[in-house]
């Protein structure tokens, strides 16, 4: 079976440079080396180190190869689609914060509040 041949022993599933360099440059971005993190940065970090985590786990499970470019592939559209979803409910709280909008994102302590 596919499984069998993927899973033989011997099989490379080493990471290797440029397999996962997109995460990175993203944990770079997340931990600031010496800086403080901005209020941003706390808002992303969860949820991208938790889909980072994924990637990384299913990447190493993977051999080498035209499926692992396709992970790859997948896991960065899943991160830049999350990553527009968190920087939009990030906007919002602050126009809820500076009352702008009237009620905030449906988000985390918020998602219950009915204004």
């Amino acid at each position: 079976s596919e499984y069998k041949a993927a899973n033989k022993p011997g099989t490379d599933r080493r990471v290797t440079a440029g397999d996962l360099d997109y995460l990175v440059d993203i944990t770079r971005h997340l931990i600031p080396g010496g800086k403080d993190a901005s209020t941003e940065v706390h808002f992303f970090r969860g949820s991208m180190f938790m889909m980072m985590t994924a990637i990384n786990y299913f990447a190493v499970r993977v051999p080498k190869g035209e499926k692992r470019t396709a992970l790859s592939r997948i896991g960065r559209e899943e991160i830049a689609e999350q990553i527009e979803k968190v920087a939009s409910f990030i906007l919002w709280f602050y126009d809820y914060m500076d009352k702008v909008v009237d009620n905030p994102p449906p988000v985390g302590a918020y998602k219950d509040i009915v204004n």
